[in-house]
């Protein structure tokens, strides 16, 4: 059978903004109804639930009639999402909720419980998809990029599966999702050619998309036509759904994909970067605010939320729509999302605090130098804290403490008087906090009077972890030695901001790789030491490349392995790219790449790569004497999407600077006129992790995150010891807990973890506001969530997907009771 799938591909915004997308949505459903009413045979699939909910705003009668040839089985559902998102750059939890919360907008308001994925115009599928997949009770996928070109395939139909053994059905039918009337024929001709390599079934899309349009009627006419020749298979009008039921009784046959299925577009993954900081940040706040607000319900009965922490999720994962978080879209659009994002940023940012008030017994403001600092993660870690503490009269110095009264070392950075306000002092400390929880501190006036830390110029550094070494000439650092474990780390100066030559669109249609080099920074002064003290150093690095300037800060810990870079960059160069480059030292190395709730080891061909919070070289260093150790090194950022390793040099691309909106075979000769992205300011985050052996020895998938999650630091009102407290904590150290969240039911509760480093392991889940510990096997790379239920002061736990439904073949979660200290 050859299966004729309707549909009418909608960029929700793209090159123009969603409310011209909304009113082609209305007009391109209208048309499609009146199709159904001439055509009794015609079928129409259509995807994305935010789509439907305009118009179930925008015109009631017409959603009605939407939802009366749904039940007659003509307008189908798939893909089951909130939108057709780009599927690398979001982090694995917003994969969960764009299910989560586009299937049961489907189950809500149509009845329709959606089984089939359906991605067709996104340009990259990562390789945790499949689990996520079936996470979330879904069994098939569709889509069509990257194209047979980009990625060779065994059939139209396979089974894909993820590292944890999930697998779905999946399809990338042949041709494209937008078909014109003159191509079907020839399209149904060849497709029938090889039916019989496709287990006797394929799928050809057809109708007008992005901007709409759909089905006309010369293409229904012209399949009417073709399905009276006796000479080719059963032509029929269907949907996904239907193709996959028909295929998977003789779906044992198929082959088994273990991979990625990329790559299309690899420079979408840097392109304009304020769209993604913002979705790094949002994501993550909006995981605290769930996680503080269902603490702040248990313990003090303040009510969740709910609906406002969906809507806010809402507005993020629209803002994933393909076209909008790849960069690829008009200026406009960016104005739009700027603005919702703004919004949804108070409203999360109210959430967090006004949870962790109930919670802990903090205030918004300032009352006495007492502070609580919250941190967001489920284990204990050090960080480093900055407070500023206020004193009524002149005080040049600060003592800080704990609840008990012991003595936190601290760096005084700023010391601002004035006789009418008072001391101004800004203080850092390294902190010891609970595991998603929170810990006290006061600050009272000292008497020792310490001087002003006086800048100077330097060539090199040390700290008790490492020795570095900077040229006096451009600024770079020559030598990073790891004093424990005897490395020298870098096989080349590091740190270097280097500019490419970037003549490509948006999407980086057609490239691989980004080598041509044109220049680098040149130091614009000295490296110079503007702080040291009992918490950190802090050292300065000023550039330039033509007319842009970069400040790089280079952050050395008294108790932290990491070293950490803050740069900002004013950037005035057009069709250029930024990447911040550091040559490693090793040999018989393999680079891994941080995805979407998983990792993946990739060529280090120098090919552009999409990564998430961190990647990583590791390898064997080869010392004195021959002697060879295994090492490793890890580049953490806060917002960045792409790099890419050569010869053991990693490179964190910080930003490209395309034409908005234009495929590079549209863009005209002369660009004066035209809209660059990233033109001016922006900062960024990034940080350097040496380490022995592996990634997954030294934990970097924690490191990572615990590095885009920031401590929450408050005013406290009451008795300093009542602020210390862990309200939840997980073991071991290969898991991470993502999720602790009121269940959409608004009466059970739900907890999300995954397992990162590729070990069979047993999860130990402490969560003192329920008196209960959780224990759960966890495999290699599986993501898990568990549904607690509670009557009474019992609780019960089971294994759910990510719909939050129990699993009949879930694993036994045992439940043991805790005794409240």
């Amino acid at each position: 059978k050859l299966y004729m799938i309707g549909n009418a591909h909608l960029d929700l915004a793209w090159l123009w903004r969603w409310e011209e997308a909304r009113e082609e949505m209305l007009k391109t459903s209208r048309t499609v109804l009146q199709l159904m009413d001439q055509y009794p045979d015609f079928v129409y699939t259509c995807s994305q639930a935010a789509a439907y909910q305009w118009i179930e705003e925008a015109d009631p009668e017409l959603f009605e009639a939407i939802c009366t040839k749904v039940k007659e089985g003509r307008w189908r559902i798939a893909g089951g999402w909130w939108v057709q998102p780009d599927v690398n750059i979001p982090c694995g939890e917003s994969y969960i909720r764009q299910a989560l919360y586009g299937k049961r907008y489907f189950l809500e308001k149509f009845g329709v419980e959606v089984k089939t994925g359906y991605n067709v115009d996104s340009f990259g599928h990562h390789g945790q998809l499949p689990q996520l997949l079936t996470h979330c009770e879904m069994d098939h996928y569709v889509f069509f990029r990257p194209k047979p070109s980009e990625k060779v395939l065994p059939a139209t139909v396979f089974w894909w599966q993820a590292s944890d053994g999930s697998r779905v059905l999946a399809c990338r039918p042949p041709f494209h999702y937008n078909t014109s009337a003159e191509a079907i024929d020839a399209h149904i001709e060849l497709a029938a050619k090889k039916i019989e390599l496709h287990v006797g079934s394929e799928m050809l899309f057809y109708g007008v998309g992005n901007h709409g349009g759909g089905p006309t009627r010369k293409n229904i006419n012209s399949i009417r036509q073709m399905q009276k020749r006796k000479d080719l298979p059963q032509i029929i009008f269907s949907d996904p759904e239907s193709f996959f039921a028909d295929i998977k009784p003789r779906a044992h046959a198929l082959k088994v994909v273990e991979d990625e299925l990329e790559f299309h577009s690899r420079g979408c993954y840097s392109t304009h970067s304020d769209i993604k900081r913002w979705n790094r940040f949002l994501e993550f706040q909006l995981l605290f605010a769930e996680k503080v607000s269902a603490l702040a319900e248990l313990k003090s009965g303040k009510k969740v939320p709910v609906e406002k922490i969906r809507q806010a999720w809402q507005t993020v994962l629209f803002h994933q729509f393909h076209d909008i978080l790849a960069g690829t879209s008009i200026p406009e659009v960016y104005a739009d999302a700027d603005q919702a994002l703004t919004e949804t940023l108070v409203d999360v940012a109210g959430i967090i605090n006004a949870s962790v008030l109930a919670l802990t017994g903090a205030t918004s403001r300032f009352i006495t130098n007492q502070w609580i600092v919250f941190n967001p993660v489920a284990w204990e870690r050090t960080e480093i804290i900055s407070l500023t503490v206020y004193f009524r009269g002149e005080v040049s110095s600060v003592r800080l403490e704990d609840a008990s009264g012991v003595e936190i070392p601290v760096q005084i950075y700023s010391r601002i008087f004035h006789p009418d306000n008072g001391s101004f002092i800004e203080i850092s400390f390294a902190g010891v906090l609970p595991a998603l929880g929170s810990k006290g501190y006061r600050a009272v006036p000292d008497e020792r009077n310490e001087p002003d830390f006086e800048e100077k110029t330097i060539v090199s550094f040390e700290t008790d972890f490492y020795h570095l070494t900077f040229d006096p000439q451009n600024g770079l650092i020559q030598k990073i030695y790891d004093k424990e474990n005897d490395v020298q780390v870098l096989a080349e100066p590091g740190n270097r901001l280097v500019v490419l030559n970037d003549p490509w669109d948006a999407w980086g249609h057609d490239v691989r790789e980004f080598r041509d080099e044109i220049g680098s920074f040149r130091l614009n002064g000295d490296v110079t030491l503007e702080e040291d003290g009992a918490a950190f150093a802090k050292i300065r690095v000023d550039s330039r490349y033509g007319n842009s300037t970069a400040r790089q800060t280079i952050y050395l810990y008294k108790h932290l392995r990491r070293i950490d870079f803050e740069l900002f960059v004013d950037w005035q160069e057009q069709s250029k790219m930024l990447k911040v480059a550091f040559p490693i030292n090793l040999t018989e190395f393999e680079g891994t790449f941080e995805s979407p709730y998983g990792s993946v080891k990739r060529p280090v061909i120098g090919t552009e790569e999409p990564l998430q919070r961190w990647m990583d070289i590791s390898g064997i260093y080869e010392g004195e004497n021959n002697v060879e150790k295994a090492y490793g090194v890890s580049l953490l950022n806060d917002s960045k999407y792409g790099g890419d390793i050569k010869n053991s040099e990693m490179r964190l691309t910080i930003l490209r600077s395309p034409v908005f909106a234009k495929e590079y075979h549209r863009l005209p000769q002369d660009l004066t006129g035209l809209a660059f992205m990233d033109q001016g300011e922006q900062k960024v985050r990034y940080s350097l992790i040496p380490h022995a052996n592996g990634w997954q020895e030294a934990h970097i998938v924690r490191a990572a995150y615990a590095f885009n999650s920031r401590p929450e630091t408050y005013w406290l009102q009451g008795e300093l010891d009542a602020a210390e407290a862990s309200y939840l904590k997980i073991d071991p150290e290969n898991v991470v807990l993502t999720v602790f969240k009121k269940a959409e039911n608004g009466q059970d509760w739900i907890l999300r973890f995954y397992e990162t480093e590729g070990r069979e392991s047993f999860v130990n889940i402490s969560l003192p506001v329920f008196s209960i510990r959780i224990e759960i096997p966890v495999h290699p790379h599986q993501v898990k969530s568990i549904l607690v239920k509670e009557d009474g002061n019992q609780f019960t736990a089971v294994e759910s997907s990510g719909m939050e439904n129990p699993l009949e073949a879930g694993e036994e979660v045992c439940v043991t009771q805790i005794c409240q200290e």
